[in-house]
């Protein structure tokens, strides 16, 4: 397909230039806050990603990282944009100014990898050129860089978000990777979806009706982790009814 796949060394390499860090992003997770209400956190493959995208930062300062997260509960809540830009800042001190959130036109969250690249390559056409880093997981890249493509992404790098991590010796979500490389098999199905429809129409129709997806690895109280595979209003339905049962 042509793309162009760094490894985590090339795309930390100072003898590279990058101008643009998109971290690629996987949603938000919700729970009951301390307050006692809902709450929103990064799912662990956001983190992942903005993460390594803060990394690549580190070697590039003169870079801007490209935020184009979903918005799954909706307006009163934080996105998953405002979660990145809040890890990003606190956790790696990235200043604000380096931190580009993507807002579409027509008011539309950015609630699946379809709606993110045209939003991506819509923002980026206001933009000065410049070279661009993307950095989704590793299971994710094809779908990616297929639907960039296919919205006229002008030959972006690419880097897995594992790669950088592991060049950078970070080894915090290593525990995590067989659930996540499980992913690979449901992605498969969606590879060949994205084939017949590569701007996403068909999945477009049904996140319209159903709203984002929530898909994230958890810790459930026996500390085993798993994979959460649902709808992120569903879920906020049911924090919602457990609230009103106490």
């Amino acid at each position: 397909m042509g793309v162009t796949e760094l490894t985590g060394q090339e795309a930390l390499s100072s003898k590279r230039t990058v101008d643009y860090i998109i971290p690629y992003p996987y949603g938000s997770n919700i729970r009951l806050g301390e307050a006692g209400f809902p709450s929103p956190y990064l799912s662990l493959m956001s983190q992942m990603a903005i993460d390594a995208g803060a990394y690549v930062f580190s070697h590039h300062p003169e870079a801007r990282i490209v935020l184009a997260g979903e918005s799954p509960y909706g307006p009163g809540f934080p996105s998953t944009t405002d979660l990145m830009i809040q890890r990003a800042r606190d956790t790696f001190q990235v200043p604000v100014a380096a931190l580009l959130p993507v807002v579409r036109d027509d008011g539309l969250g950015n609630d699946n990898t379809y709606l993110q690249a045209e939003a991506l390559v819509s923002f980026f056409e206001e933009l000065p050129a410049g070279e661009v880093l993307v950095i989704p997981l590793a299971y994710h890249l094809r779908r990616v860089a297929h639907t960039m493509r296919a919205y006229g992404a002008q030959a972006p790098l690419y880097a897995t978000a594992q790669s950088v991590l592991a060049a950078c010796g970070v080894k915090d979500y290593d525990c995590y990777a067989p659930i996540i490389e499980g992913l690979e098999k449901s992605e498969r199905i969606l590879r060949l979806v994205n084939e017949a429809d590569p701007r996403g129409r068909l999945l477009n129709k049904i996140m319209a009706r159903k709203g984002a997806r929530l898909v994230d690895v958890t810790t459930g109280e026996d500390g085993k982790t798993r994979l959460e595979n649902g709808y992120a209003q569903e879920k906020l339905k049911q924090l919602c009814s457990e609230m009103r049962g106490w």
